[in-house]
């Protein structure tokens, strides 16, 4: 079955789904007071997603594209879950994405990864760090190589990013501005090691 948008005709009928912010799922009332990592949000979808293993690459790669591109407006209101007519539970499609460090209230990045240094990254480490939380929290994942694998490929997506966003018309100055954290990114992503 092809994936649902929010909201859709099917027989001349409307169809609405359900969503629950991030904040929903992890029992955060009050943001402000209580922060998630995103060790935290993947705790808590592998408990509700239909599709785990699917949902981790896609949640991953979405937090890679926010670090390549700027977008540190990530907090869990702006990552999402779709509840469909079937039943099954997945991420919402990608909304609310742009490249907020160019926003001159100086926009924080709200949600980080268990262990994670400002500027460069050990994703071998992140992961790692991960997997015990996972264990210690009575998560099952058996896809840690498929989500090194995806991470690895995606890491040459990266690489092509800035001649993807010359296509699309982006300005020059913000290609420029975030080539050398794309490359940077790519570089560490592509040495993640064997969970």
């Amino acid at each position: 079955m092809p994936p649902r948008e929010t909201g859709e005709f099917n027989s001349n009928v409307e169809v609405r789904l359900g969503v629950e912010s991030l904040y929903s799922i992890t029992g955060v009332l009050d943001s402000a007071a209580t922060p998630i990592s995103h060790h935290d949000a993947l705790i808590a979808l592998a408990r509700c997603a239909t599709d785990f293993e699917t949902e981790i690459i896609e949640y991953v790669r979405r937090d890679l594209l926010n670090l390549a591109l700027g977008n540190r407006d990530n907090h869990g209101r702006n990552v999402a879950l779709l509840k469909d007519i079937d039943g099954s539970i997945r991420l919402a499609p990608l909304y609310d994405f742009g490249p907020s460090y160019l926003d001159a209230r100086a926009i924080a990045r709200v949600i980080r990864w268990d262990g994670e240094e400002p500027g460069a990254r050990n994703w071998s480490h992140i992961f790692h760090n991960l997997a015990t939380r996972f264990e210690e929290a009575g998560v099952p994942f058996q896809g840690w190589e498929a989500l090194r694998l995806s991470v690895r490929e995606f890491s040459n997506q990266l690489r092509a990013l800035p001649t993807l966003l010359t296509e699309c018309g982006v300005r020059p100055h913000v290609i420029e501005q975030r080539g050398m954290q794309i490359e940077r990114l790519a570089d560490e992503l592509a040495t993640i090691e064997e969970v």
